[in-house]
């Protein structure tokens, strides 16, 4: 039996080595509208991104919105990334986004297009806990 279990979990899919990341925009908050971009560094509420296997969570004012991966792809160690994000509002009114994603490991940045907001957000790995 607990070789049948161990044989089972071998055979579980397992996200990439590494893939799993935390952002976030302590610097800056950029709010882009079509016709121009603002761009505020003192007066906002940092955002956090994270990553983890096949869910993401974007935390953003007093609220956070999860979803799962519907398109990831990489191509020039550059990863894209897209979800349609969810956050359960009054009364479980469901409340839903895209969200989209670039993220680089080698400049350690993620750029995401999410509400109306484009914004750069920097990344490590995921924080225990």
């Amino acid at each position: 039996m607990a070789a049948a279990t161990f044989l089972a979990l071998l055979a579980a899919p397992m996200p990439a080595w590494g893939q799993d990341f935390s952002c976030t925009n302590k610097a800056a908050e950029i709010q882009c509208d079509g016709t121009s971009c603002l761009v505020e560094t003192d007066n906002f509420t940092p955002m956090r991104l994270t990553r983890v296997g096949a869910s993401l969570s974007l935390c953003a004012y007093s609220a956070c919105w999860e979803g799962r991966i519907d398109f990831d792809h990489e191509r020039s160690g550059v990863r894209f990334l897209q979800s349609l994000m969810q956050r359960e509002g009054p009364a479980n009114e469901a409340e839903t986004s895209t969200l989209s994603i670039m993220v680089s490991r080698r400049s350690e940045t993620a750029q995401i297009h999410w509400n109306g907001v484009v914004s750069v957000l920097e990344c490590g790995s995921t924080p225990a806990g």
